[in-house]
């Protein structure tokens, strides 16, 4: 989980891995998780109280040592660079000092990064692909073709009410362009099939990068803009991509930004671009061929660079102009675009110079107070430097049968709450659930 994450990595990582709080995905609210309770002693000081006979999937009693280990590996991310001492003054009890004030620490603590590892595990190698946490399903199997979980018996939580969830890798599938969830499809008798959608709480979009020559010129950007709306690039398309996309105005489906006041032409255009996506994504594929095609049309090759998913989060390519990527946010709180704009390495590279969006960042964060993520992006984006091109559709579908079954804002849904009708489940044998991914987790 200290790795970077897609959608689908996130919602298993919640399943396996635990933190000292978690976010209740009913109403919103920070509660607690490995801590049952905290305080805030001072604007620097916070209290955090460790539930007892807490046990990883290995057998081990979890102690305040894997808690302090973990937090401070991740004190060279901007994220955690505030946090400088940890100290356990009394057996299950954990005391975070900082370096300046943060009243939304336990919105932090939630965050699947901040995930408490066994100390003398998380360092080895194989640790991320069979991974050992105190979450409500371990790892049994793990190879590229299937993922297998088993409900952990000694969770300190409420036992999930499902033995073992299979997820099932079908590359083939992909070609197909469907991306939906179903469960029991092939199980008539659990009853008739029902559905839910809803536009996912994030975007593709596009990033500008301001270590660009050519795109120092404002009015170049906003021709590219321009020219690569989603109108346009959903015109050159496959029909079923159509279909799951709605036009973005803005990083969540509410954000609707008001456009820049329109500037001249460019003087010049490039003769090329250099445009960087991560693989294991069709839909990129399809995009990517959309906007070579329209700036083919005005003389401009584009050169597009299929990067693996850690190496474009890095952003360590400098010669890229264009960055194509996709975000899908677990919730709507303004705490959650924050976390993605100081928590992601690509955007400290491509917008390095933006020195107003990284300083208000962090005023927002001690105070609350205006202009938050949501207005800060909001310039970024009129100045061309982030352009949102579309909303996904995510959507789900199981039988009546199958109960306790509903979507989150990553698309899937709490395996710990589904289950079945023993009288239904019988001679039907195991319910399944058929995943399928464009290209893969997004």
């Amino acid at each position: 989980p200290t790795g970077p994450l897609r959608r689908s990595e996130i919602h298993l990582s919640r399943q396996i891995f635990n933190g000292l709080t978690r976010r209740n995905e009913e109403n919103g609210e920070i509660e607690g998780d490995l801590a049952h309770h905290w305080e805030c002693l001072g604007p620097c000081h916070w209290r955090f109280y460790l539930r007892p006979a807490v046990r990883f999937h290995h057998g081990r009693e979890l102690v305040v040592e894997d808690v302090v280990e973990s937090l401070l590996a991740l004190r060279d991310r901007p994220l955690f660079a505030h946090l400088t001492r940890l100290e356990s003054p009394w057996p299950r009890t954990l005391d975070l000092h900082l370096d300046s004030p943060d009243p939304l620490l336990p919105q932090l603590l939630a965050e699947p990064v901040a995930a408490i590892l066994p100390r003398e595990l998380k360092g080895e190698a194989g640790f991320a692909l069979q991974p050992v946490g105190t979450g409500p399903y371990r790892v049994t199997a793990n190879d590229p073709l299937q993922l297998c979980l088993e409900a952990f018996d000694d969770y300190f939580g409420l036992r999930a009410l499902l033995d073992e969830i299979d997820i099932w890798m079908l590359p083939e599938l992909a070609e197909r362009l469907e991306s939906h969830l179903q469960l029991g499809r092939d199980s008539p008798e659990l009853g008739t099939m029902r559905g839910e959608s809803e536009l996912e709480s994030g975007c593709y979009f596009l990033l500008q990068d301001d270590r660009s020559a050519p795109l120092q010129d404002p009015a170049l950007r906003q021709w590219l803009a321009g020219l690569l709306n989603p109108i346009a690039l959903m015109a050159r398309v496959a029909p079923e991509l159509q279909r799951g996309w709605t036009s973005a105005l803005g990083l969540l489906p509410h954000w609707r930004e008001a456009q820049p006041a329109p500037l001249p032409m460019p003087e010049r255009l490039p003769r090329q671009l250099v445009l960087a996506c991560f693989n294991q994504h069709l839909e990129f594929n399809e995009c990517a061929n959309a906007m070579s095609s329209l700036l083919a049309e005005q003389g401009i090759r584009l050169e597009v660079r299929t990067l693996d998913y850690g190496r474009w989060v890095s952003g360590a390519d400098e010669d890229v102009d264009l960055w194509l990527g996709t975000l899908n946010l677990e919730h709507e709180h303004a705490f959650a675009p924050y976390a993605w704009l100081q928590g992601t390495p690509l955007l400290r590279k491509v917008w390095g110079s933006q020195q107003r969006l990284w300083q208000g960042l962090t005023q927002w964060r001690a105070s609350g107070e205006e202009p938050g993520p949501r207005a800060l992006l909001a310039s970024v984006q009129q100045q061309g430097w982030f352009v949102p091109l579309f909303h996904h559709w995510l959507e789900l579908e199981s039988r009546v049968g199958v109960h306790g079954v509903r979507m989150t804002a990553l698309g899937w849904f709490d395996f710990r709450s589904a289950w079945l009708r023993p009288e239904l489940a019988v001679g039907a044998g195991d319910t399944t659930g058929e995943l399928e991914s464009k290209g893969g987790p997004r």
